[in-house]
């Protein structure tokens, strides 16, 4: 199961909430539960960084000015941070979730049963991965 986490360090809510997905990462994480970071940063070093004081252990994705992975998979006029949860079976389970309703919709997507993933072939645009 994952989260998947739009987020930027000029946001204040999304700041304001780290504490509440690093513990919410370090409860569930033995049980199967990933994030991965879509940053909406401009500066890679900027987001490089704050991941590092927030001690946010998960994959990162620079998305950049262009936004690729955003025009996908987060409309532009949608409050940050927002969020995707995604359960075992592939199927998102929620979307928009903060603070309490996160750890909700966590323990609900871990009941999905889990299933094999379709496989997409078109081809995606490109964001920039940040690996520490």
């Amino acid at each position: 199961m994952v989260l998947i986490d739009f987020w930027a360090t000029w946001c204040p809510y999304c700041v304001e909430e780290r504490a509440d997905i690093v513990n919410t990462y370090n409860a569930y994480k033995d049980e199967g539960f990933e994030v991965i970071g879509v940053s909406r940063d401009v500066d890679p070093n900027q987001m490089a960084a704050f991941t590092r004081q927030y001690k946010m252990p998960w994959r990162q994705i620079f998305d950049g000015e262009d936004k690729p992975a955003t025009t996908l998979y987060s409309p532009d006029g949608m409050p940050m941070p927002y969020t995707i949860v995604v359960g075992r079976d592939g199927k998102i389970a929620a979307f928009g979730v903060r603070k309490t309703d996160l750890t909700r919709a966590i323990k609900k997507a871990m009941m999905a049963e889990t299933v094999e993933p379709a496989v997409v072939e078109e081809s995606l645009p490109q964001a920039t991965e940040i690996n520490r």
